[in-house]
Parts: structure tokens; sequence; C-alpha cells
């Protein structure tokens, strides 16, 4: 039986040649890495409440989920049936007083109220809540990491997720207020500006100027 045993050199250069052949020929891969952020989308929201149950306790969740997601003006309607005498306008009114203070004092300010005449509704009076909300959510065509959340993996799943994702999901679940990612765009320009002018002379070295004592009467 005959033996073939080749020397290291001869190895070495046998395998640098192959691994140049595979260098050459390797295709261009598209990266896998997301390059997305957490995007923030707008709706109105919409909530039903019986007018009965709305106490003191739902005020404070009401108050809790509009402090975060919420912005601008919150609409409060009371509703009522013209026909009936134990849901009339004058009670609809005495409830969205009673309602709007509640709110008051857990802390929304704003409160746009009105009294809403639904007939047919009987006795049954509701309390609609509007406010526009915003909402933090994962990029767009983004996904958590096979496996992470408990999810089968396989290969193939695996190869098309984009590295990345899963930051990006777990941060937008996190943020209290999704509205501070947009910015303020109401802010004055001039205001960084004459903050900034306030440490000036700090920077320069130059002195302030004697302050004088305030005299309160002659």
């Amino acid at each position: 039986m005959t033996k073939f045993v080749l020397s290291g050199f001869v190895s070495f250069a046998l395998i640098s040649g192959f691994a140049a052949g595979l260098t050459g020929c390797s295709l261009p891969e598209p990266s896998r890495l997301n390059t997305k952020r957490v995007e923030v989308h707008e709706r109105f929201y919409s909530g039903r409440f019986e007018t009965v149950h709305f106490n003191a306790g739902l005020a404070g969740d009401v108050a809790h989920q509009y402090d975060r997601f919420g912005d601008g003006p919150i609409y409060v309607s009371v509703t009522y049936d013209p026909a009936v005498r134990q849901n009339d306008a004058l009670s609809a009114g005495q409830e969205l007083s009673r309602i709007s203070s509640l709110l008051y004092k857990k802390g929304v300010r704003g409160v746009e109220g009105a009294i809403l005449p639904v007939r047919e509704s009987g006795a049954r009076s509701e309390v609609l809540v509007e406010y526009r909300q915003y909402t933090a959510h994962k990029p767009s065509g983004c996904g958590t990491m096979p496996g992470l959340e408990g999810e089968a993996t396989d290969m193939f799943e695996a190869g098309s997720y984009d590295y990345g994702c899963s930051i990006e999901t777990q941060i937008s679940r996190q943020i209290r207020r999704p509205k501070d990612l947009l910015g303020d765009s109401a802010m004055d320009p001039a205001i960084g500006a004459r903050t900034a002018n306030i440490y000036e002379g700090y920077k320069t070295g130059t002195p302030n100027e004697q302050l004088e004592g305030e005299q309160a009467s002659d």
C-alpha cells in the first residue's frame, strides 16, 4: 500500500491557493444589519365608559394613559336621552361637571366637555373620551430574533432576520412618552442662544457687574 504524506510547506501552499480561489469567486451579499429606528404612530383615540361607573379610579386610569400617549385637548362627552327624565340634559350636564372635576384632580388640563343627545338610549348614559394619541412601535418589517420570545427557530428564519431589530423592538416597548421622540417644533429657536449667552461671560472671564441692593421703601 502506498501512502502520500504532504510536507507542511506543500500543505500550506495548497490551502492558501484554495482559499484564494474561494475569495475570487465570492458573491456580494446584502447586509442583514437593521438601520431603521423606532416608529411613532399617530391616531385619534376614542374610549367609551358607562357614566355611572366613571369614578376616581377610572379617572386616574384615563389621566395616566393621556399623560403617556395623549396630546392636545381631551374631549369628554356625556350622552343622554331627551325622552327619558332620569337621563335628560340636566343630569348629563351634572355628570359632565363631576367627571371633568375628577379628571382635573388627576392632573388632566384642557378638557373640552359637551353633552350629546342619543335617542332611544334609555336610562343608560355613556362617557366618550377622545384625544390625539401617539404610540411607539418597532420599525416596519422588523421582528424579534427567532427564539428570543419562545418562537421556533430554524436556519431559514434566522437567515432572514435583520440584526438589531430586537433591540429596536425592546426600546419601543419602554418609551414612556412616544411623542417626545418627535421633538418640539414649537420651541422658539432663539431660546438656546439666549441660554448660551448667560455663560459667555463666564467662559471669557468677564467679571459680572456690581449688584445693587434692593430698597423696599423710602
